[in-house]
């Protein structure tokens, strides 16, 4: 195993252990597409399984994924809640409607100007996604590895990250990869 598969191991464990008690996310603010606040703590209050996905509108990779996070989010209903954080000031609303009309996105979206709420959680790049459940992160990373990288797909997808979490999770099953490093489109604030 390589020095930085194993940085990237110690990482994704920090980042799983970690607990979002409800004081601590009260302070970060999310705001739905009508420009209503809403706090990133009320999104922790229940027990259940959550998904966060973190994407741009503009992030070719977003764009394709979302058909299967539609059928994702169907498909784990009432199960799982997905939810997509679109983080930053730079994407204007009028262009997260559209992306959600043209690629037809049935969970909720909110927005993240601040870019806090990504920051605490861990998030890096759109798309990425953490699976919560009981306020604790139980995935982290990719939804399946059909990138290598940046512009270089796979010929085809091996292993279904974000679908074994939520399989797992919903049976006995220990989930055995906790944690991808993620590919995608920088999340920043330019």
């Amino acid at each position: 195993m390589s020095k930085r598969w194993i940085i990237w191991l110690l990482i994704g464990q920090f980042f799983l252990s970690i607990g979002f008690s409800q004081s601590y996310q009260q302070q970060d603010r999310l705001l739905d597409l009508t420009g209503h606040p809403k706090t990133a703590g009320s999104l922790f209050l229940d027990s259940g399984l959550r998904v966060f996905i973190f994407l741009d509108p503009e992030c070719p990779l977003c764009q394709n994924y979302s058909i299967l996070l539609n059928q994702l989010n169907k498909r784990y209903a009432p199960s799982a809640e997905f939810v997509g954080i679109i983080p930053g000031s730079r994407v204007k609303v009028s262009a997260i409607e559209d992306f959600r009309k043209k690629y037809h996105i049935s969970f909720r979206l909110y927005r993240d100007i601040s870019i806090q709420f990504s920051r605490k959680l861990g998030a890096t790049v759109t798309p990425e996604v953490i699976v919560m459940k009981n306020g604790k992160i139980i995935y982290m990373g990719l939804i399946d590895d059909g990138m290598v990288d940046l512009g270089i797909k796979r010929a085809s997808v091996r292993h279904k990250f974000l679908n074994d979490a939520l399989e797992c999770n919903l049976s006995t099953e220990v989930l055995v990869i906790p944690f991808t490093r993620p590919i995608g489109c920088v999340i920043n604030n330019f």
